[in-house]
């Protein structure tokens, strides 16, 4: 089922408003305040449903949506008796619905501080059996079951654009959530997030582009002390 073809139904989405979408003000000085919770809710409430290769729409994937290439990478590193998966800072992410495709008897818990981006994620995938998603600040996970793996894709990315304090505290938390040994897969821009990760995990490093050692997209596998 790898690399599979997947389509992904636009739904006819209400309430856009008229607020001002935090794009509009992007110049070269001052780009898009990812690290923000309020930025991703704007973005979610008010982007539109259009082309995903269109950063302005909701089913963009804001990196490396080369699935040919991303599944491939993560899944070798997946426990084979895989059952319960976190994937946190999901957004509007279709990975979750092409792992549960590799792997069906699993069950991937998606979390987003976007309550928007929740609840339109409900309404398009909320009838996918093993599929869940919950509304979380992932700075401040507080989940009280464990996981087999944590999967996720630019999460610790944008937590970066806020504050090394604010990544810490989410991969303190990642920590706190997988048992020792289980593998923590982050798929990231950039090549230097090592040293942010290193205290809880064992760090490897597969670059996705092999000819760019400086920036991503990398894939980093994570292994907990």
């Amino acid at each position: 089922m790898l690399g599979a073809d997947i389509s992904i139904e636009t739904a006819d989405f209400e309430d856009r408003g008229r607020s001002i979408v935090p794009w509009d003000d992007w110049t070269e000085c001052e780009p898009p305040d990812y690290g923000s919770q309020d930025y991703w809710e704007a973005h979610f409430r008010h982007a539109p449903s259009g082309l995903a290769t269109d950063c302005k729409a909701l089913e963009f994937e804001w990196l490396c949506g080369d699935w040919q290439i991303l599944l491939p990478l993560l899944m070798p590193h997946l426990p084979k008796d895989l059952r319960r998966i976190l994937h946190p800072g999901c957004g509007m992410s279709v990975l979750p619905i092409l792992l549960q495709r590799e792997v069906p008897s699993m069950e991937i818990l998606n979390l987003d501080s976007s309550a928007s981006c929740i609840e339109r994620m409900k309404k398009r995938h909320g009838d996918l059996q093993g599929l869940e998603w919950q509304v979380c600040d992932v700075t401040k996970l507080d989940l009280t079951e464990t996981f087999d793996a944590v999967v996720e894709k630019g999460c610790l990315d944008a937590l970066l654009c806020c504050s090394d304090q604010e990544a810490a505290k989410y991969v303190k938390g990642l920590a706190t959530v997988l048992a020792p040994g289980a593998p923590c897969l982050i798929v990231s821009n950039s090549m230097a997030r090592r040293r942010h990760l290193q205290e809880f995990f064992e760090v490897t490093t597969i670059p996705v582009d092999p000819e760019d050692q400086v920036f991503g997209p990398c894939v980093y596998i994570c292994r907990r002390f």
